[in-house]
């Protein structure tokens, strides 16, 4: 996640590209999600606090 929003030509072009890419046996499971602005800053703290739950959960086995 980056502090500064990716200009949109950009991002078309990465996920252009990103068609190309091959996957494992080419079975071409690719999910892509692109967000921002506050659904961005929600999932970034979600996602801390997933990590933190995974982390306590880790070391107390």
């Amino acid at each position: 996640m980056l502090p500064e929003e990716i200009p949109d030509d950009i991002l078309v072009i990465v996920l252009e590209e990103s068609q190309l890419s091959p996957s494992n046996c080419n079975t071409q499971l690719w999910n892509v999600h692109i967000v921002s602005g506050q659904k961005q800053q929600e999932l970034s703290h979600k996602l801390i606090a997933a990590e933190a739950v995974r982390s306590t959960v880790a070391e107390s086995v």
